[in-house]
């Protein structure tokens, strides 16, 4: 990581680095995403992925992110974040400057984690 990447460390749970002018210092490919632009009211955001693609993460808002959320769940067959991620990916991520749309079948097998952390994250308004 360079000198003008730093990831946050007053909260280690974080899932972003920092982007303080760094255009010619981080690689195509980062090794964490980089929220690049969040606007005052973080419903838009654009992210730099680890796949080296941008992306605009678009909330949806309160009551269809509860309701997502709410049908990840169930009382049967327990944790279902295909269900969420499916949701995520159709309704909240579009592509910048490329035209891959990432989905669970379309990502790499390593990206679904990272994917699964800004959709959580991203819903609940916690990207900083």
């Amino acid at each position: 990581m360079t000198d003008n990447v730093s990831k946050d460390s007053a909260q280690p749970d974080k899932i972003f680095v920092k982007k303080e002018s760094l255009e010619s210092e981080v690689s195509v490919f980062p090794s964490e995403p980089i929220l690049e632009t969040i606007d005052d009211d973080a419903k838009v955001a654009q992210i730099h992925f680890v796949d080296g693609r941008r992306y605009k993460l678009q909330h949806p808002g309160n009551r269809k992110a509860l309701r997502w959320r709410q049908e990840s769940i169930s009382l049967t067959e327990g944790l279902n974040q295909d269900k969420l991620m499916d949701k995520f990916f159709k309704f909240c991520v579009r592509p910048m400057g490329h035209s891959f749309e990432p989905t669970l079948d379309t990502i790499e097998p390593n990206h679904v984690e990272v994917w699964l952390n800004i959709a959580n994250r991203f819903l609940k308004w916690e990207l900083e």
